[in-house]
């Protein structure tokens, strides 16, 4: 790319150069060749360089000035790498502004061709011209993308030889944010394109396309990303650039019929374009994410003349979008008739009509009938004037288009829900209540009133009869003394009317029973209605209340209940008790609480003591009805436990301690330590649980180990707490005072103690031991043992046992 178009760049770092004599000196330009490119050439330059300086004059732009003498320092050098130019800007920054702007040198290439060096000089005039509008060194240091694409641009669209404009289509970059590349890459210079259709369609003058573009604070710059979507939606139409139409790549849409879809992303500033085909003019629905622009109308239907439309949809900000993106070739308009009333009076008909174009919802005006009316989210009200009873057509007009809607309206018909004749007492009242069928489409309004005996008192309403099937209501009373009589409903239609009759005869209620449910709180009662003999049953709150009986749509009339409230009384006796619990065996008299009503009352009441269900208690008033159950508790050093029914019934039980003893039965002494047989007798009225044993009156014989030295066993029976200790032990040594030398020396041991031992005790002459002895006797015994030992030889000795 670098060898098929010179690069231009701006330079803010000093490259130095050797002084020279200039080799041609023109009114702005002073030019020195360091190439060898000679006199000629250097004219060339300077003649190229006072052109494109007098076109940027004439088209408004400030340039900057040299930052010495009265003319810019021009340098003819051999670039590398297909460069062509180099500007460099000299300024000073103060609080991050730019201050004193100036052009230091300009640099050209050796070897350009007239149109190139043309091109070249009029792109190094416009990097003269942007450093009069840099305000911020932030976007000076930033170099963003618009800095080449602008000088580039401006170049090609005022010199009139086109640079790297078409570069912008060969890499495709309307589908790349420009905000992704800067510097002087090549598709800074490529995006040029943008700044050559700004000056070229007139968007913007030079001047305010360099002003707008780098006068900002920010390297990213809002008139140019408002400017650059612009250009985006331009770009369907394609851009001539220098007698040549460059156009974007587009994706097909054939839409025979119905509607296409695809998958969208784009980048921020980025854009993508579709190729739209279509049979025939007629409604076009273009659906895209939100916030996406485009040079069509979006989300809304639109009537498209041309078979080809070319669609471009952009992102404005700066962040990638995905969705979307649906094409919709539709009908071009359709109606349908939501609903409507008629009323036969005035011969009114108000109707609602739903309306679609190209598939969407339609806004704005249409015209129903030949009057106009205004749609709103796709529904319209219409009111038309009909002469009666019939089928009618409605024309609705929009955007060139007609759809027809026909209308039925039909006469309703009616026949009476409610059971005939009426069973009422004097408390009686309810709804009158007639079936409704409309044959038509639209709703019909009508006045609903009754004909009634005097002791009826009928309110009458106006009401509306949808299409279908209804009902209607009448609401009555009895005011007066019921008789046989007879009436009719009268549903009535502007001059035409339905009439509905109905009988009414006189009833009586006697209530047969109630049954008072305490779970639901509600009693149900069952009267009997007479006539016509039947059993009804209403529900009251509670205890006690005004029962209704309906029959048909309406209440035969009302009977007054009132029932005692059932009792709970509790009684408990303790079954098994333990050191902190105990395991009850709970009973629950359920009765009615008061006197009973004449007739039969029931109850169904749920027993739960401390939140434990003992069952569901049904009994009869008059009748106790009686639950049990074991129940488990506990108690605390009071030795008494609460028990609390749902109802609130509460009951206090002291809990029956026992009578706990202990003796010891048995203390076997060993060489060990002891073996304790312990008797532990428990009294009391129930059975209870002692050290893990379930017992009623009786004696437990435990076995304990202790340790040799230990002489107290303690014992806890979770009732009571036991220190039991062993008897004492003594032995006493019978020796003589003096025995004859080489003769064995007898001796006798005598052992006094209650308790029981099998051990062996150790007799010591003068410390040592010298014999043992085996001890062994029952309880309560004392025993005597007599032994022999040979003493080593005549001495005093100091006879022990131990």
């Amino acid at each position: 790319m670098r060898r098929k178009l010179p690069l231009l760049a701006l330079a803010i770092i000093t490259v130095p150069l050797a002084a020279s004599q200039p080799a041609h000196v023109s009114r702005l330009f002073e030019v020195h060749d360091h190439a060898g490119a000679g006199s000629e050439y250097a004219a060339a330059v300077a003649a190229a360089l006072e052109e494109a300086y007098a076109a940027f004059e004439r088209s408004g732009v400030a340039l900057a000035p040299p930052c010495s003498g009265p003319r810019y320092t021009v340098h003819v050098v051999e670039l590398a790498g297909g460069e062509g130019g180099f500007v460099k800007l000299q300024f000073n920054a103060e609080s991050g502004l730019v201050k004193g702007a100036c052009i230091a040198w300009v640099n050209i290439t050796k070897g350009l061709g007239a149109q190139q060096l043309k091109h070249v000089a009029y792109h190094e005039v416009a990097h003269i011209a942007q450093a009069a509008y840099y305000r911020y060194e932030a976007v000076v240091r930033a170099y963003p993308w618009y800095v080449e694409a602008s000088a580039e641009g401006l170049a090609s669209a005022l010199s009139g030889v086109c640079g790297w404009e078409p570069y912008y289509f060969s890499y495709r970059l309307y589908g790349y944010n420009p905000y992704s590349f800067s510097g002087p890459s090549a598709q800074c210079y490529a995006l040029s394109a943008f700044y050559y259709w700004v000056a070229r369609s007139g968007y913007a003058s030079p001047h305010e396309a360099l002003s707008n573009s780098l006068s900002g604070a920010s390297a990213v710059s809002d008139w140019v990303n408002e400017a650059y979507v612009s250009f985006l939606l331009a770009l369907a139409r394609g851009l001539e650039v220098c007698g040549t139409l460059y156009t974007p790549s587009f994706t097909d849409v054939h839409l025979p019929k119905g509607s296409w879809t695809a998958d969208l992303k784009l980048d921020g500033l980025s854009a993508a374009y579709f190729k739209i085909t279509t049979p025939a003019p007629g409604p076009i629905l273009v659906t895209a994410p939100s916030g996406l622009r485009s040079n069509l109308l979006l989300n809304k239907p639109f009537r498209a003349e041309n078979t080809t439309l070319l669609l471009a949809l952009a992102n404005p900000s700066l962040n990638p979008v995905a969705g979307t993106v649906a094409v919709a070739y539709t009908p071009p308009f359709e109606a349908s008739l939501i609903g409507g009333v008629y009323d036969p009076e005035s011969g009114r008909l108000a109707i609602t009509l739903k309306l679609a174009f190209a598939g969407r919802p339609v806004e704005g005006l249409v015209y129903v009938n030949g009057t106009p009316a205004e749609a709103s989210s796709g529904y319209v009200r219409a009111a038309l004037s009909v002469p009666g009873w019939g089928s009618y057509a409605v024309a609705v007009h929009y955007l060139g288009e007609t759809a027809y809607v026909r209308v039925r309206v039909a006469q309703p018909s009616a026949e009476l829900e409610t059971a005939t004749p009426l069973y009422l007492s004097g408390s009686g009242r309810g709804e009158l209540v007639a079936r409704v069928r409309n044959a038509g489409d639209v709703a019909v309004k009508l006045r609903a009133d009754a004909a009634a005996p005097p002791f009826l008192q009928v309110t009458p309403l106006e009401v509306e009869a949808p299409p279908g099937e209804s009902r209607i209501s009448l609401r009555f009373s009895v005011v007066e003394r019921v008789e046989a009589a007879s009436g009719e409903i009268r549903l009535s239609f502007g001059a035409s009317a339905v009439s509905l009759p109905f009988s009414v005869a006189p009833s009586n209620l006697t209530v047969v029973e109630a049954s008072y449910d305490a779970e639901a709180n509600a009693t149900t009662v069952t009267a009997l209605a007479e006539p016509p003999g039947v059993r009804l049953t209403a529900r009251v709150p509670g205890l006690s209340g005004d029962a209704w009986f309906r029959l048909s749509t309406y209440y035969v009339g009302r009977a007054s209940v009132s029932l005692p409230p059932p009792l709970v009384n509790l009684s408990a006796k303790p079954l098994l008790v333990a050191p902190s619990w105990l395991l009850l065996a709970v009973n629950a008299t359920v009765s009615a609480g008061g006197a009973c009503p004449a007739h039969p009352a029931y109850y169904r009441v749920p027993v739960a003591v401390n939140g434990t269900p003992l069952g569901t208690a049904l009994l009869r008033c008059g009748v106790a009805a009686v639950l049990g159950a074991p129940l488990n508790a506990t108690y605390g050093p009071r030795a008494s436990v609460t028990l609390v029914e749902r109802s609130g019934a509460a009951l206090e039980v002291l809990v029956p301690l026992p009578e706990v003893e202990a003796r010891v039965a048995d203390w076997l002494l060993t060489d060990e330590g002891s073996i304790v047989r312990v008797e532990v007798s428990v009294r009391g009225p129930c059975r209870y649980v002692v050290m893990g044993r379930e017992v009623a009156n009786a004696t437990l014989v435990l076995e304990e180990v202790l340790g040799a030295g230990d002489t107290q066993l303690a014992l806890d029976t979770g009732f009571k707490v036991f220190a039991l200790r062993a008897s004492p032990v003594s032995l006493k040594l019978e020796v003589p005072p003096v025995a004859p030398a080489h003769a064995p020396l007898k001796l006798a041991v005598t052992l006094r103690t209650r308790a029981s031992v099998n051990a062996s005790a150790q007799l010591l002459l003068n410390g040592a031991p010298a014999t043992s002895v085996k001890l062994l006797k029952g309880a309560g015994e004392e025993a005597r043992y007599e032994l022999e030992v040979r003493p080593p030889g005549p001495a005093l000795y100091n006879v022990t046992i131990r």
